[in-house]
């Protein structure tokens, strides 16, 4: 009798480590560092959406930050944490000897917005069908929010100016506002001449009739950012040394999320236009025709991305950078993924 006992209590104490450590697998933690929701975050959405984390084994917890610089310092500091960050940011992490780097593309397209108050735009005479020198010329002495100093937004407006041979410190002033929520109120409360932000908040500023959009990426020629990419999935040099499996996991979610852009593009506009249910029909709609063709076809981070940024960045950094694709990038993982999921 006692022998049948041991024996009993023997499996079930085997049967509920097993249930444990499935459990323990199954709720592998981690934090994912991220800026109000915009379009540009269109793979992660999908990933969080669709529950390919999920089905991958994480939980995914979400911090907000109104800074790519501060979800830097959030992704390099904890090896539980990755998030969707500016290639900007890695080449300068890199460059400083930060522990960052990117496994993974998130958005193809540098797509930062400038939305001008309608007073500003009657005092500089901007007009939609101006080129962009012009645009530029016309901005001095404008008061232009950005998100904060070093952010992937202050070094595009500053790029602007650079790529035409001004001065930005001497052409307008570049006031950081944080979120976008207070990107738009400063904008009404004329706080601030305009704001550069990703989609979609500054159409929504256009649409509640506070200004007009003054710069798209989409349909502005500016010839300095083409073959940017915006945001790369970025994670901590310690996760990736001491939880390699994690960075895996994280690269099949994104690759995941990829497939089924490409196999579902109506589903994928759907999520996102339950995600922007505020943003008129229309104005969506003609958002999506650009944002749906910045989605990556492949997660890996290609040589002409990266040394195309590093030559955009160069534009506003002193000393320039010269950093080789290997200090930033990790492409193994995306490699790995996407010769499983993608079959190339």
């Amino acid at each position: 009798m006692q022998h049948k006992i041991r024996k009993f209590l023997t499996h079930t104490a085997i049967a509920f480590c097993a249930v444990a450590g499935m459990a323990s697998a199954q709720a592998q933690k981690v934090t994912l560092a991220t800026a109000a929701d915009s379009f540009q975050y269109i793979l992660q959405n999908i990933a969080i959406d669709r529950g390919f984390f999920k089905e991958e084994g994480l939980t995914v917890d979400v911090a907000l930050f109104d800074s790519g610089t501060r979800m830097s310092a959030a992704i390099m500091s904890d090896g539980n944490t990755f998030g969707p960050v500016g290639l900007i940011h890695m080449i300068r992490a890199a460059s400083a000897g930060g522990r960052m780097v990117a496994v993974a593309r998130q958005f193809d397209v540098l797509d930062v917005y400038m939305v001008m108050s309608n007073a500003a735009i009657q005092k500089t005479g901007i007009t939609a069908d101006m080129s962009i020198d012009e645009k530029l010329r016309r901005l001095k002495g404008m008061r232009i929010g950005i998100s904060g100093p070093g952010s992937t937004i202050d070094t595009n407006v500053r790029a602007l100016f650079k790529a035409r041979g001004l001065d930005p410190d001497k052409e307008v002033k570049l006031l950081p506002i944080g979120a976008p929520a207070n990107q738009i109120a400063a904008l009404e409360k004329n706080a601030t001449d305009a704001f550069a932000y990703p989609a979609p908040w500054p159409i929504i500023a256009a649409n509640r009739g506070l200004g007009k959009i003054i710069i798209d990426p989409f349909n502005d020629n500016i010839p300095e950012v083409k073959g940017v990419p915006f945001n790369v999935l970025a994670v901590g040099r310690d996760m990736l040394e001491k939880n390699p499996v994690t960075v895996e996991k994280l690269a099949r979610a994104v690759t995941r999320a990829i497939k089924y852009a490409k196999e579902n593009p109506a589903g994928v506009k759907d999520l996102m236009r339950k995600r922007f249910p505020d943003l008129e029909e229309g104005v969506f709609n003609t958002l999506w025709v650009g944002y749906s063709k910045a989605i990556p076809q492949e997660p890996m981070v290609t040589q002409a991305q990266f040394d195309q940024t590093q030559k955009w960045l160069n534009l506003t950094a002193q000393p320039p950078f010269a950093l080789t694709i290997d200090q930033v990038v990790y492409n193994k993982a995306a490699i790995d993924a996407s010769k499983s999921l993608l079959g190339k």
